[in-house]
């Protein structure tokens, strides 16, 4: 069955809006990259039902907004993530192909 790399971004204030997001995007096997960013490798029916339970959301009449993009499997493993971590000076993480790389 076919591959396929999915990044799913939302912003919405509403806190019970985005706990379902962030089940949604869980449940269907994707990864947190960010607060509000995931990514993996789905098949079809799974990135059928992450695109339908989204969707659902819009039924809350609240304000959201949801960003779903494919990408090539070799894509969603190659990227590079630089995080400052507030907790210590100076500190950056940087992730190439999911794993950390260097501190």
């Amino acid at each position: 069955m076919y591959r396929f790399g999915v990044i799913v971004s939302y912003d919405c204030k509403s806190s019970k809006l985005r706990e379902k997001a962030i089940e949604a995007c869980f449940d269907c096997g994707l990864d947190r990259i960010q607060y509000s960013v995931f990514s993996g490798v789905l098949k079809s029916t799974p990135y059928k039902e992450l695109v339908n339970r989204l969707k659902l959301l819009l039924e809350h009449k609240e304000p959201i907004s949801i960003f779903i993009q494919k990408v090539p499997v070799g894509s969603i493993r190659d990227f590079l993530l630089y995080e400052y971590d507030e907790r210590a000076i100076h500190h950056f993480k940087v992730y190439v192909r999911g794993k950390r790389f260097f501190d």
